[in-house]
């Protein structure tokens, strides 16, 4: 009877997600200047958009994107979030304010009295449920997600927090309206000494968080894994061994698909190619006869010539590796200059690639064009 009551004061309360998709460089790599962290894909999906789903599952469809520069470039490629069953508005931040002064300036102009705040770099794995849950029935102002992180310096707390929080709307009148205010540092040592209820929810799975190269590759191959076991059928996808390919896509009878790998529409797999999971190959890829792809990660429209070996590679869109190079541990940067590529958002190609080499097992002869980043009904 009390679970029935605190679903009914869920349904009851107005709540709005924010999602802080700005980001600090990473230390100058230059993944940062190919694409806002935000709309990286992971698993063939743009980082945001499996926070966004997570939002939506919990029922909460109304939501604010926080961003520097990156706004625009979100705006663009998310536009409303109709196409993602949401509603989205944006929120830039120039200041900058801080991640507690941007939901201060978002949340001020909507009408909810409930807030899910979390980081666009992270992919919750807990039930938000459960987390509205304990914020309610404490009565909380603010409510924590806190997790253990292994390989913690020596006296650091064991319990950190995870990036993502549940504010009530009275939390607001805590964060000034002008200068930077951190969370973390500023505005929970505040509520505290005020008496207000700041409330932990301790998961034991923490969320999966991007926050360099080696952690975005190893998100994709966490997510790709994930993906491919699942025993439910995916959409516009088959069901190759471990693998899961496009229903558009390619893949010649004598190529070798081992362990997970995840290959998204109108991709070519030629030939004598051998591809080992996890990995993640995007739209209108093509790989050549003989190529050897170890737990890489390809972006739409990546060309991986004939003979090469990529082992845990990152290609965005318009990096190629030429036929018979090796290439291991490393982002291929694009040719193309940074902020053009960054202008068009997920999915962007550089052009069609040459015609593919002829199978020799089968009758395919070349590669069809490379597309744009499919609709999301297209994602698993």
């Amino acid at each position: 009877m009390a679970h029935r009551s605190m679903t009914n004061e869920i349904r009851t309360r107005r709540t709005r997600g924010i999602v802080l998709a700005g980001a600090h460089a990473w230390d100058g790599q230059a993944l940062d200047g190919v694409l806002p962290r935000c709309l990286l894909p992971v698993a063939l999906t743009p980082l945001i958009c499996y926070v966004l789903r997570w939002l939506r599952e919990a029922g909460v469809v109304e939501t604010t994107v926080c961003a520097n520069s990156a706004s625009r470039c979100a705006r663009r490629f998310l536009t409303d979030g109709s196409d993602f069953g949401v509603v989205l508005d944006y929120f830039e931040d120039w200041v900058p304010r801080g991640p507690a002064g941007c939901v201060h300036d978002a949340a001020l102009g909507t009408d909810a009295d409930l807030f899910v705040v979390t980081e666009g770099a992270v992919i919750p794995p807990f039930p938000l449920r459960e987390l509205l849950q304990t914020h309610l029935r404490n009565n909380a102002t603010l409510t924590v997600v806190l997790t253990h992180e292994a390989d913690q310096p020596a006296g650091a707390p064991d319990l950190q927090p995870a990036g993502v929080y549940v504010f009530d709307r009275r939390a607001l009148g805590y964060i000034p309206k002008m200068s930077y205010q951190d969370i973390k540092e500023i505005l929970l040592p505040k509520l505290r000494q005020s008496g207000e209820a700041v409330v932990p929810y301790i998961t034991g799975r923490p969320p999966v968080r991007v926050s360099g190269l080696d952690s975005y590759l190893a998100v994709n191959e966490y997510m790709v894994h994930e993906i491919c076991r699942t025993r439910e059928a995916v959409p516009g996808y088959r069901r190759m061994g471990e693998s899961l390919v496009h229903e558009s896509a390619h893949v010649c009878p004598d190529a070798r698909l081992i362990g997970p790998n995840l290959i998204g529409p109108r991709t070519h797999i030629a030939s004598e190619v051998t591809l080992v999971g996890p990995t993640a190959i995007g739209g209108g890829c093509r790989v050549d006869r003989g190529a050897l792809v170890n737990r890489c990660v390809l972006w739409d429209g990546v060309v991986v010539g004939s003979g090469s070996m990529a082992f845990c590679v990152i290609l965005p869109s318009g990096a190629n590796i030429a036929a018979g190079r090796h290439v291991s541990h490393t982002l291929v940067v694009p040719a193309r200059q940074p902020e053009d590529r960054a202008a068009e958002g997920p999915g962007a190609s550089a052009g069609s690639p040459k015609a593919a080499d002829t199978c020799a097992t089968c009758d395919c002869e070349q590669t069809p064009p490379i597309v744009q980043i499919p609709a999301p009904s297209d994602r698993p």
